[in-house]
């Protein structure tokens, strides 16, 4: 019965460890997902505000 709970133990122990991890991995795709996310954003913002500019001189013309 010892040997049986022995290994139930290492078996949790394990799963909790390898689940510590993928909620690691998770969390840093996550982090790159959002920087990611942003720089696009940024990329939108710093295009749309070229065109407006250019749209601006083209009206002083």
């Amino acid at each position: 019965m010892n040997f049986i709970k022995e290994e139930c133990e290492k078996f949790m122990k394990n799963l909790k460890n390898e689940n510590e991890n993928l909620l690691g991995t998770l969390k840093t795709q996550e982090i790159k997902n959002k920087k990611n996310y942003e720089e696009k954003i940024e990329k939108l913002i710093k295009k749309h505000d070229l065109k407006i500019k250019n749209l601006e001189k083209e009206n002083e013309n």
